[in-house]
């Protein structure tokens, strides 16, 4: 009596392959925006900060390419400035992920505080730059 595939309790290699890409698709489907999302904040938490200090200016560069300029904010005060961004990503209906970036890095004294130039290019890096007082 010869044995029907779909009743057999025992998988051949290729239902075995077919089970395990199913498997895949489910978790890619469910676990790829998480997985994504992830991968990005990583990149976000590891985004160095360039510092350029010469006489004339002090001069910041930031990867902050996952977010739109219109969600960034920077705060200079007391010797700090403060970059802040923070966007929502809707996944799907009911789920929304929050990007924050808070990051405070010391600045010189001698700062001109009222000269501030910032940019942002189209890779996403935020220039900012300040001029500095002349030493006497």
């Amino acid at each position: 009596m010869p044995s029907n595939e779909l009743n057999s309790p025992l998988l051949n290699y290729e239902q075995l392959l077919m089970t395990e890409n199913i498997k895949k698709e489910k978790l890619n489907f469910y676990m790829g925006p998480v997985i994504f999302m992830d991968k990005q904040l990583k990149r976000l938490r590891e985004a160095p900060v360039h510092t350029v200090i010469s006489p004339e200016r002090f001069q910041i560069s930031i990867d902050l390419s996952i977010f739109e300029p219109e969600d960034i904010q920077l705060l200079l005060s007391k010797g700090q400035l403060v970059v802040l961004a923070e966007r929502e990503v809707r996944i799907n209906e009911s789920s929304v992920v929050v990007r924050h970036f808070r990051r405070k890095i010391s600045i010189p004294e001698d700062v001109v505080t009222d000269a501030v130039a910032t940019q942002i290019n189209s890779f996403g890096i935020l220039t900012m730059t300040v001029l500095r007082r002349a030493r006497a």
